[in-house]
């Protein structure tokens, strides 16, 4: 794949997002459990977008969760072949 690159999300504190993230991400970036990540995701209550990535499974867009917890960012590419920093 060359000349083509993949977007990530750097946050204020220099952590790096893919654009999407589980709910697990979602809830330790907001401070809330596990459990209850999940239940606000399958009752329709979480705050934020969210995107089947299956019959089972919801992805949330990361974008909307930053804004909503009030974290900065900025967008960032990565050239494919070449490995985001850790």
């Amino acid at each position: 794949m060359t000349g083509t690159s993949r977007t990530q999300v750097r946050a204020a504190n220099g952590t790096l997002y893919a654009l999407t993230m589980t709910p697990d991400e979602a809830a330790r970036l907001l401070g809330l459990g596990r459990s209850s990540a999940y239940e606000m995701v399958t009752s329709g209550s979480w705050p934020t977008p969210l995107t089947p990535a299956s019959k089972a499974t919801h992805r949330i867009l990361t974008l909307p969760l930053l804004q909503y917890a009030g974290i900065p960012y900025e967008f960032v590419q990565f050239p494919y072949d070449q490995q985001s920093p850790a």
